[in-house]
């Protein structure tokens, strides 16, 4: 039984993607399928992804013209087969025991999305740790789920493990226009989602050439905000990052606090929040 699909894209990462595959390759969990989607790269990417397929059976290979990640995610779903998903970006790379421990964990709290630490690997090979996990823990309401995954100020994919069949059965897909289609995958498989849950002791490392370096201002302020708009609608409990704070006066005292974005603003009156007005524009 294949236990967890590792899906993996790639475009041009022929730098780092042995680092990445050798990775994956050596986890201490064995029944694991490894689907490469190699989006049209012009380097030696189609090279490695052979070298490492004759020696590793598990390794499929899929070719691609040039769709886009959202779209290569998307026909790895497609073609994955294990019991759970778990999505690598070809520059990073993960803890030998990684996908064992959060399968083991996963499966044995039935969870439809368990989650590990990420470490933050600059241009100049120096670490930082944004997330961690220090305790397993488990979350089910909206606020719970979003509290612990630590949106909306982070929004990763690929530190996670995915019950194959949740996927399915809520019918999530990558969006193939949304150049920043990981915000928005974020917050619907944590709305949709029955229990998530934190596994400690595990790291994904992620090599920063994140996505949205090549998405325009426009594009990311668009994501946010409608992730953002689903967080207000919903009444979900947690901290959102503010472009303006403005504070009302009287006698040198702050009586009216008023954080604002382009869609929103949140007013406090001597420091609690008495409501909320959104804009009626769509995105």
């Amino acid at each position: 039984m294949i236990k967890v699909s590792v899906i993996v894209t790639i475009h041009n990462e022929g730098l780092f993607l042995p680092e990445c595959l050798s990775s994956i390759c050596r986890q201490s969990l064995k029944d694991i399928e490894i689907i490469c989607i190699n989006d049209a790269s012009e380097d030696n990417s189609a090279e490695i992804l052979k070298y490492y397929a004759n020696k590793d059976r598990r390794i499929k290979i899929i070719n691609q013209n040039n769709i886009g990640q959202a779209a290569c995610r998307n026909w790895g779903i497609i073609a994955s087969q294990g019991k759970y998903l778990c999505f690598i970006d070809a520059g990073d790379w993960i803890d030998p025991s990684f996908l064992e421990k959060i399968y083991n964990t996963a499966a044995l709290e039935n969870a439809d999305i368990a989650c590990g630490s990420i470490i933050h690997i600059d241009q100049e090979a120096q670490a930082d740790t944004v997330l961690k996990y220090t305790r397993k823990q488990t979350a089910q309401t909206l606020t719970q789920k979003f509290k612990l995954l630590h949106m909306p100020q982070i929004n990763y994919i690929c530190n996670k493990l995915y019950k194959h069949d949740f996927i399915a059965t809520q019918e999530l897909c990558f969006d193939t226009d949304d150049k920043l289609a990981n915000i928005k995958w974020c917050s619907e498989t944590a709305k949709k989602a029955g229990k998530i849950i934190s596994v400690p002791g595990i790291y994904y490392y992620h090599r920063q050439q994140d996505i949205e370096t090549t998405a325009d201002e426009r594009e990311i302020k668009k994501s946010k905000e409608a992730q953002i708009d689903l967080i207000l609608k919903n009444k979900i409990r947690v901290k959102i990052p503010y472009a303006r704070k403005t504070k009302i006066r009287v006698l040198g005292l702050p009586i009216i606090k008023i954080l604002s974005n382009s869609n929103y603003k949140r007013y406090y009156l001597f420091g609690i929040k008495f409501f909320d007005v959104r804009s009626t524009r769509k995105f």
